[in-house]
This record gives structure tokens, C-alpha cells and sequence, in this order.
């Protein structure tokens, strides 16, 4: 099974600025993962970003945690994932 635009799926994703550095743009974007041993914390490692198949599931971890929403359309996305 693979995304498509009728079947997306998605990640949660959160930009964190740099702290020292003197532009507003630069920072990293950091994503949601679920380890086994605790609640979800946010990894730069792309491989380890949950995946979700719902909308619903992906918002509802975003607006907890002040992040957005990203959709993966088609498998060239998921690939940036590891998946």
C-alpha cells in the first residue's frame, strides 16, 4: 500500500528556530516519533517519524503539541521517511 491524493498519509513536523543564529529563517525541522518506553518526542531523523494514516490522529497530535501537519502524497514522500 502506498499514498496517493485520494489515500494520503501524513507526519507531524515542527520547526524549531536556532537559537544563536542571527536570521529568523534558519532552524531545523524537527518530527514527531512515538518511542516504546515514553510519550512521542520530536527527532530530526527522518527515518524515525510516525506515519500516520489518518488526518484526525495527525491533527489531533499536532494541536497538542503545537505542531502542523504534513501530507505525503505519492511514494517519492514516503521514501524521505525511510518507508
Amino acid at each position: 500500500m502506498k499514498p496517493t491524493t485520494l489515500n494520503p498519509w501524513f507526519v507531524v513536523q515542527k520547526f524549531y528556530p536556532c537559537a544563536h543564529c542571527k536570521a529568523e529563517n534558519f532552524g531545523q525541522i524537527q518530527f514527531y516519533f512515538m518511542p516504546e518506553d515514553r510519550p512521542g518526542l520530536f527527532t530530526t531523523d527522518r527515518k524515525r517519524a510516525a506515519i500516520f494514516m489518518s488526518l484526525q490522529s495527525a491533527a489531533r497530535v499536532a494541536q497538542s503539541e503545537a505542531a502542523e501537519v504534513r501530507a505525503l502524497l505519492t511514494e517519492e514522500d514516503v521514501q524521505e521517511f525511510g518507508r
